[in-house]
């Protein structure tokens, strides 16, 4: 993994091409072989097995994929910490505090679909509303 190859990067001012050196090729390999669900591919068998054995030696240098999810915040209801009991059992904060206040809050993304989600909280929004 110490060969020096060309890149392409793309941002606002269109496409460029630069040379890379190791330990860039290093660091891209290894966040492709964490982000990989079966498979990685190379020019030979050679490079994609020391793509592997450089994962075993080093694997704080594997990015692996984490959960993305978006919070989404609501007024607390001092009579219902079901939610704050759900964020404790994962571990989270009870609250997201914003503007000074404490909310309740759901992570949309972490369990169920989206949307079944949101219809969720749509409904607890209302409920804790009186409606």
């Amino acid at each position: 993994m110490s060969l020096a190859v060309s890149c392409l990067t793309y941002d606002e001012t269109g496409v460029r091409r630069h040379d890379v050196d190791g330990n860039a090729v290093r660091t891209i390999n290894l966040r492709t072989y964490g982000w990989a669900t079966e498979y990685i591919y190379g020019s030979s068998q050679e490079h994609v097995v020391a793509v592997r054995k450089a994962a075993k030696r080093e694997p704080t240098a594997v990015a692996r994929p984490h959960e993305v999810y978006s919070p989404v915040l609501l007024e607390r209801d001092p009579s219902d910490d079901s939610l704050a009991q759900e964020n404790r059992r994962r571990g989270w904060s009870p609250y997201i505090n914003h503007k000074g206040a404490a909310h309740d809050y759901v992570a949309i993304g972490i369990d169920g679909h989206p949307t079944d989600q949101l219809v969720r909280v749509a409904h607890l929004n209302r409920r804790r509303a009186g409606g």
